[in-house]
């Protein structure tokens, strides 16, 4: 007797069952800007079609072309898999020069005319699967705008058949019309898929990125309770066949090389090659520090989210920002990069945080009669205050030869920032840099900012503030310095870099800088302080535990980095950027990153977001 077709049944439990990308949450941003949205676009007919009963042998699979390709592998393996779960094999045949049929699934964009505009409003990450039913028929469109898509729209639709969601097998009530778009910004490996894949990594990588790849393996494992993930060493030229389901680090394989032949300097992919039975994910760099990259961009899109997933389905190649003292503002649904150059600032511009656009200049001093900039264009910082963005910048002065820290305002976030400030706001004789703005809870604005150790009497670097006034133009107190930089147990140096402020949501105040905590100046370090009253004018107790810091005890923190920042995500999310390492060495460069962190109120402080 032969099995009967499960029908295909509600859109919304359907949509329960195609996870395989994005989460389909929306949040809003602080400024109450709608976040980008990943859900799904349905239609789904109120009114049921009760079919005959129909046999999954009655339906037609049909695809484009006759090529042994990828598409078609995985048709073949879609075909077997039916076969092995519900006993039938599913009818192949190539378009053109197949008859149609009342009961088809058609596999990807075919020159058909009731296949015609269902895939031109696609964007380019998006699936479709529609399901158009009649009295009288059943037809099933699945595909992408391109074939790795199209093998992940296949791919879904069999879990979908397996997991008795597209089919039912209690029912024959059959929806009129389900419309299915879907956003693959994002893919999920199911936990239990975990005791498939092994991590394989070049022999040669240096040190440090050894570390990261087995925090990534004992994290993996700990986040996803797999057992079974293994992890293998492997040289050029050795025999990998056996590995079915794997993560290839480093450049060892003529398709690693093949893909980093095909990336720019600077850069890093992760790209998926998908078989029928078979999924290799490589992660290959240009230099030690891209392999480092993309292991920690794995690492804060799996563990931390909780699910291994991968940006874009087929690959994700992202270009180095080589640059230090990141700011990112988020605004309107795009987040703006602030830094300095030769000759000013400059800002890059993102919507997803990976994929960055080429610098624009804010402020050129070249260009502004009488400016006194002559270098050390620092740590811009801008803040959105009053209907207008503010920058808080250093430069060093021609009148005095010190750097200082001057304010610049624009109406937009990119656009020609002018100095509001009489040049230097901070005090004439002092070295002082990396201001950033404060502004308390009744609404009073602060500048905070290093007295750096150059120009202090004992030699060590402090961080002060002073109320500024409304526009922000001019302090209105003279600056109070309140620690210095010998003050935490942990710091080793004169230095106070990098001050930031951070509110909790229980109201509590911390700052965020950096000193090094090593003798060698190499070890750059981000730690925390705490204010006693919630405001600028407490006792500020440092906190014991740095932050951020290179003790190679987790996949971030096998480098050094430091002059770090806080902002969220249009997604509700805390990030920390900063700059690591903190030097030129060896094929390592000063590069932005932004790492997940979450708040813990019961020791009023942050923490990066890890799997311990």
């Amino acid at each position: 007797m032969k099995r009967k077709l499960p029908q295909i049944i509600a859109a919304a439990t359907l949509l329960s069952i195609i996870s395989g990308c994005g989460n389909g949450n929306q949040t809003t941003t602080q400024n109450n800007t709608p976040a980008p949205s990943t859900t799904v676009s349905t239609t789904t007919s109120v009114t049921p079609i009760v079919l005959p009963e129909v046999t999954l042998d009655n339906f037609k699979v049909i695809y484009s072309g006759s090529a042994i390709n990828d598409v078609y592998r995985t048709v073949s393996a879609f075909n077997t898999t039916i076969n092995n779960t519900f006993g039938y094999r599913l009818n192949l045949a190539t378009y053109p020069g197949v008859q149609e049929s009342n009961f088809e699934i058609i596999i990807g964009n075919i020159d058909r005319e009731d296949v015609g505009g269902l895939y031109t409003s696609l964007g380019k990450e998006e699936i479709i699967i529609k399901a158009v039913a009649t009295e009288t028929s059943v037809k099933i469109y699945v595909g992408g705008l391109d074939d790795a898509h199209t093998i992940f729209a296949i791919n879904e639709l069999k879990k979908a058949f397996l997991d008795g969601v597209l089919v039912n097998h209690a029912t024959k009530i059959v929806n009129a019309e389900i419309s299915i778009t879907r956003d693959c910004s994002q893919i999920y490996i199911p936990n239990e898929d975990l005791d498939l894949y092994t991590i394989v990594y070049e022999s040669t990588l240096d040190d440090n990125v050894k570390y990261a790849i087995n925090f990534l393996y004992n994290d993996i494992k700990k986040a996803s309770g797999s057992t079974l993930i293994k992890l293998k060493e492997a040289s050029y030229g050795d025999d990998l066949s056996d590995i079915t389901h794997g993560f290839f680090i480093g450049n060892f394989t003529d398709k690693s090389e093949t893909i980093k032949d095909s990336i720019g300097i600077d850069s890093y992919v992760i790209r998926g090659d998908y078989r029928p039975e078979s999924t290799i994910y490589y992660l290959v760099g240009t230099s030690n520090q891209e392999v480092l990259n993309a292991i920690q961009y794995l690492y804060r899109e799996s563990v931390v989210n909780g699910k291994l997933n991968i940006r874009e389905y087929n690959y994700v190649t992202v270009n180095s920002i080589l640059h230090r003292d990141p700011c990112i503002v988020p605004f309107e649904g795009v987040y703006y990069m602030y830094c300095g150059t030769d000759n000013g600032y400059a800002v890059r511009s993102s919507t997803d945080l990976l994929n960055w656009g080429n610098y624009k200049e804010i402020f050129n001093a070249t260009k502004v009669p009488g400016f006194t900039g002559v270098g050390d264009y620092w740590a811009p910082e801008v803040h959105y205050y009053q209907g207008g963005f503010y920058l808080f910048a250093t430069y060093r002065s021609s009148t005095n030869n010190h750097r200082g820290c001057s304010i610049f305002y624009s109406p937009t976030p990119d656009g020609e920032f002018l100095e509001i400030t009489n040049g230097h706001i901070t005090p004439s004789d002092w070295d002082a840099i990396d201001g950033t703005l404060y502004v308390n809870q009744e609404g009073v604005p602060y500048m905070v900012f290093v007295h750096e150790w150059t120009s202090t009497e004992d030699g060590n670097g402090t961080m002060a503030y002073a109320q500024l006034s409304d526009d922000l133009s001019t302090f209105v107190t003279e600056p109070i310095e309140i620690f210095k930089s010998t003050d935490p147990v942990w710091a080793d140096e004169p230095v106070t870099d990098g001050c930031y402020m951070h509110r909790l949501s229980n109201g509590e105040l911390i700052m965020i800088w950096s000193n090094f905590a090593q003798e060698d100046f190499t070890e750059y370090t981000i730690g925390i302080a705490k204010s006693s009253n919630g405001d600028i004018t407490g006792d500020w107790i440092q906190q014991d535990d740095p932050l951020y810091w290179n003790d190679d005890s987790n996949v971030y923190e096998v480098v050094n980095g430091g002059h770090g920042m806080i902002f969220r995500s249009f997604e509700g999310r805390l990030y920390l950027a900063l700059h690591t390492p903190n030097a030129y060495f060896d094929d390592y460069k000063s590069k932005f990153i932004y790492l997940p962190i979450v708040e813990d109120l019961e020791n009023n402080t942050i923490k990066l977001d890890l799997v311990y």
